[in-house]
């Protein structure tokens, strides 16, 4: 799951395996609460992941 701010607005996203991409959740607004941790980008942190 995938959840992204902007503004006031916010918007879920789920991981479909079938379209191998995030599609929309149709009801984001049925989740009983927001997400509590916030996520922080961590720059370079691409370049620090091993290869496969």
């Amino acid at each position: 799951m995938l959840i992204v701010e902007a503004d006031a607005d916010w918007s879920v996203w789920n991981w479909s395996f079938g379209a191998m991409g995030f599609t929309p959740l149709p009801h984001p607004d049925w989740l009983t609460e927001r997400a509590g941790s916030e996520c922080t980008p961590e720059p370079g942190f691409l370049a620090t992941l091993a290869p496969f």
